[in-house]
């Protein structure tokens, strides 16, 4: 599938921050969106990309399509149902080898490389982790999944939400409420006490001041070792969270969150939140994600169609003064990725924004 620069695709619900509007044309390749489009709190990221976002033409440069990016060893890397592109400055992409993975997949850097789990496309359906040394050219892949295989100790069939690094461990958190872990990205194990949770389904899951945190609906769970989970209280202030996190990240020495409605939090504990910026007025959508690299933070809503402000994006370089502005033509965001001077996310069409 290419992309398709002439309308704004339709979506309802994707991964995991935040009213329409619009910038310069998506057709054009190099249309800006507007200048800051209102300030939450204080004066934010005057000097910090982010501000202004610039749009891609995908047709243009021949890109595969791609709804998800990560960033790591200087390189940008977009993946969409087995497809890989690659860029370095957010503005140039290359098609690159294909991983073998395929739809519902979660992406992650560490160790000097890009993790990623997904399906493997066969009639059996399997889980495979995937790894690349970050140019894309060459990827060795692993199946996780295969219960026929009595090796994989009943590994359960994951449905991939989002996969963390840290503590030594990778922990992937299931869109259908089940937790695998692994050392090494080869063998796994199932969460001890994940099925006592009775999780319908996780939204979101990170790695956050030494602990894995995941999120599902109205609770967040918390865990040292990815393996024993407990459930994490949250303490509110009336108007943070409106109906549960939708993404979490600790910078700058504290916890910053968003939650479906779109409002920011900090905490110190990760137990008691206090709204820094207010988000969008409409429905809740559990589209939400809260991303840091680069010296800060964004905050994108990925859920955008239903409630008209997909195309804001929220940044910050303290997680205390927040701003916002307006992606390219009523863009929205699939994705977003923060290099260390260069920030790139996908929705309609990739866009990028640097200093």
């Amino acid at each position: 599938m290419k992309f398709q620069n002439t309308a704004v695709l339709s979506i309802a619900l994707v991964l995991s921050a935040c009213g329409g509007g619009s910038g310069g044309s998506a057709n054009s390749g190099g249309a800006t969106g507007g200048a800051n489009s209102g300030i939450v709190s204080g004066q934010g990221c005057t000097n910090k990309f982010g501000r202004t976002w610039t749009a891609v033409d995908g047709v243009k440069q021949k890109l595969e399509y791609f709804n998800n990016v990560v960033y790591g060893n200087g390189v940008f890397l977009g993946i969409g149902y087995g497809k890989a592109v690659i860029s370095r400055d957010g503005e140039n992409w290359i098609n690159v080898a294909s991983s073998g993975v395929h739809g519902g997949y979660a992406l992650t850097y560490a160790l000097g490389k890009i993790y990623m789990v997904g399906q493997t496309g066969g009639l059996a359906d399997n889980r495979m982790m995937a790894s690349s040394t970050i140019d894309g050219t060459s990827w060795d892949n692993v199946i996780i999944g295969d219960s026929a295989n009595p090796s994989l100790q009943a590994l359960p069939n994951v449905d991939p939400q989002s996969m963390s690094y840290g503590n030594g461990r990778f922990v992937l958190v299931g869109r259908d409420g089940k937790i695998i872990w692994s050392a090494d990205g080869r063998s796994w194990y199932a969460a001890a006490n994940a099925a006592d949770l009775k999780v319908y389904g996780f939204d979101w899951g990170t790695f956050a001041n030494g602990k894995f945190y995941a999120g599902a609906r109205l609770n967040v769970y918390v865990s040292s070792d990815g393996n024993t989970w407990q459930t994490q209280k949250i303490v509110g202030d009336g108007t943070f969270p409106t109906t549960g996190l939708t993404g979490m990240q600790y910078f700058n020495g504290m916890y910053v969150a968003v939650d479906s409605q779109g409002n920011i939090a900090n905490s110190s504990d990760s137990i008691n939140w206090k709204t820094v910026a207010k988000g969008r007025v409409f429905l809740p959508v559990n589209g939400n994600a809260i991303v840091a690299g680069g010296g800060q933070l964004m905050a994108v809503d990925s859920a955008s169609n239903f409630t008209r402000d997909g195309d804001d994006i929220f940044y910050s370089c303290d997680g205390i003064q927040w701003e916002k502005t307006k992606v390219p033509n009523g863009n929205y965001s699939y994705s977003i990725a923060i290099g260390d001077n260069i920030a790139a996310g996908v929705g309609s069409t990739p866009i990028f924004s640097k200093y």
